[in-house]
């Protein structure tokens, strides 16, 4: 494709409003690709012919082009392109979906800063690396769940400080001595609280299951050990 690849890589912002280039350039002037911003899309395809582009952010209502009529064009030569529109209008789901045009996300403005730099951090190959989840193996045969989760509780502070998930592989839950529900209640608020993404490994399969009948949260996920 032509593309130069001794260059830093590149993200390309397409919006026919200034005001909005500028406050995007402005976000993003320190992150580790260089940003291209224009509002001429006939300027921005000719970048993605001449330069290492990781991603492209349009504008859905364009004079010239429509973002999602940008994209299709994209789309068509650079598939694996990451993409994402940009829009002031709630109606531009509904025009991403009847052309069914593949992107990565759809943000309304005004954006989230620090949401809109991770993903394209993301998007270009610069994300953070996750870590591997902390590991925790409790037995709860003969145990209460007040006693469990007192035990618990430093593993999910120490998972928190150092920014990971925490993967418990807990044994014998059907001889837990306690009210399950009580018990993985007070995990999954434990999890919230603590913003610690947990992941209970259970070879019974009891936890899945009363998770799925207290519903489904994010930051608490049960499987099979």
């Amino acid at each position: 494709m032509g593309r130069q690849q001794t260059e830093r890589p590149a993200v390309i912002l397409v919006d026919d409003d200034l005001g909005v280039l500028a406050a995007l350039k402005r976000l993003l002037r320190d992150e580790p690709f260089d940003v291209l911003a224009t509002s001429s899309p006939l300027e921005a395809l000719g970048w993605l012919t001449r330069k290492d582009v990781r991603a492209i952010v349009v504008d859905e209502r364009m004079p010239e082009m429509t973002g999602s009529e940008l994209l299709g064009w994209v789309r068509a030569r650079y598939p694996e392109l990451p993409s994402v529109i940009l829009t002031g209008y709630v109606d531009t789901a509904l025009v991403v979906e009847e052309n069914h045009l593949r992107i990565e996300r759809l943000i309304t403005k005004p954006w989230d800063d620090e949401n809109l730099r991770e993903l394209l951090r993301d998007l270009s190959g610069f994300g953070r690396e996750v870590p591997d989840p902390a590991l925790c193996r409790i037995d709860c045969a003969g145990r209460s769940d007040l006693d469990v989760l007192s035990q618990l509780l430093p593993e999910i502070l120490l998972a928190r400080e150092s920014g990971r998930e925490l993967a418990i592989e807990i044994d014998q839950l059907p001889k837990l001595e306690g009210p399950l529900t009580r018990f993985l209640l007070s995990l999954i608020r434990l999890a919230s609280e603590q913003r610690v993404r947990i992941i209970l490994k259970d070879a019974s399969g009891l936890a899945a299951t009363a998770v799925v009948a207290i519903g489904s949260v994010s930051s608490f996920v049960a499987a099979a050990k």
